[in-house]
């Protein structure tokens, strides 16, 4: 084969590479003309993947017709959550809910730890405090060895959440560490005895 045979197959090799381009470009031409907008029937994949997955959060006020409790101090809290507390053998986080005039809107149990910690986080300490509409809350807890002298992670956590609920919109009221017979109150740094146990008197 000579010079001028590849030279004449080259040339055909281009013209028929030109014929196949340009009856692709007819095609979407005539497919697709200038200043019509095309809708393409294809869905996102999305759409049928969340199908039926919504959720909802919805409250429900139960008890309607019973008295209403007011919160108004610290002895009255420990009223209320004492028994669950005081007896407890393992540390036992609690935050109660508290609408616009202190009456009570519910007690919720953030978390259970062992017999010397609790893991608390800011973020499920108001969940319930922001589903049930409180404007403040009153957190507590116990410590299983009876000592309800605050530790340092006590009073740090205290602050964290003061904080948290500054940005929320949720007062923190109180701290309380409670036992069976006391409670110590981190807000007003004071102990106080509430039940004390009497002394035997000698024969």
């Amino acid at each position: 084969m000579n010079t001028s045979d590849n030279q004449s197959d080259e040339t055909n090799g281009r013209s028929l590479l030109k014929q196949i381009i340009a009856r692709k470009r007819r095609s979407v031409s005539d497919s697709n003309p200038v200043g019509k907008i095309i809708q393409s029937s294809i869905k996102p994949a999305y759409i049928p993947r969340y199908k039926g997955m919504q959720c909802r959060v919805c409250l429900v006020r139960e008890n309607t017709q019973d008295d209403p409790i007011y919160i108004r101090s610290a002895d009255s809290a420990y009223d209320l959550v004492k028994d669950e507390l005081g007896s407890a053998d393992r540390e036992i986080f609690l935050s109660i809910l508290l609408a616009t005039n202190l009456q009570l809107i519910g007690v919720e149990p953030v978390a259970t730890g062992g017999l010397d910690q609790c893991a608390i986080s800011p973020a499920n300490t108001f969940k319930s405090a922001i589903l049930g509409n409180a404007s403040s809350i009153l957190v507590c807890h116990n410590h299983p060895s009876g000592s309800v002298a605050p530790s340092q992670s006590d009073l740090e956590l205290t602050k964290t959440l003061t904080k948290c609920g500054a940005l929320l919109g949720i007062h923190v009221t109180d701290h309380l560490i409670i036992s069976a017979d006391a409670y110590f109150s981190i807000k007003h740094n004071m102990r106080k005895e509430v039940n004390p146990k009497r002394k035997k008197t000698a024969a």
